[in-house]
């Protein structure tokens, strides 16, 4: 595509998230699994008081613990440019990451992804994590799913394994 055709905003986040890519005057290496991935403070700082926080007196290197490579880069690549383009089936594990990098807007993006995916059989977890890292939205979504899918869903191991708390509030909405 001619770049000329572009809009100047899609040229920055294309740009932006090329430096990913292309390791271009990267300040920081985050070890993540074993892994190096490089980044830029003033993208992380700029994008996210956590990463601002955890940098700042940081070294060159920073190791993270209880993150996944694959979903690191999927919160680098958000960052980076306002993007999510991943597997929903992630998406779940990118919102106890997102909650953790204190990354909220992400969340709510992980949040249409994950409605994509309801089924009966994983509705209940879904609700659960939901209720666990006050994901209201998404918790009512769930609960949406639920009342209209009552008969299927209640009789699927993912109900059985709820809070007593959760199953009495789908019981009281019904």
């Amino acid at each position: 595509m001619d770049d000329s055709l572009l809009s100047p905003r899609t040229c920055l986040v294309d740009d932006l998230g090329s430096l990913l890519t292309t390791n271009l005057y990267s300040d920081v290496v985050f070890i993540v699994e074993g892994q190096r991935v490089p980044a830029h403070r003033c993208i992380l700082a700029a994008r996210s008081s956590y990463f601002r926080d955890l940098i700042a007196d940081a070294g060159a290197e920073v190791k993270l613990d209880n993150v996944r490579h694959a979903i690191f880069l999927a919160i680098l690549r958000y960052l980076y440019t306002a993007r999510l383009d991943v597997d929903p089936r992630l998406a779940l594990e990118i919102v106890v990451s997102a909650d953790r990098f204190k990354l909220a807007d992400m969340k709510t993006h992980c949040f249409g992804k994950i409605e994509e995916t309801f089924d009966e059989t994983n509705v209940c977890e879904i609700m659960s994590l939901a209720d666990q890292h006050g994901a209201d939205s998404l918790k009512t979504a769930c609960m949406r799913y639920i009342l209209d899918h009552y008969t299927t869903v209640t009789k699927s191991e993912g109900f059985r394994n709820l809070n007593k708390d959760l199953i009495l509030e789908i019981v009281r909405s019904r």
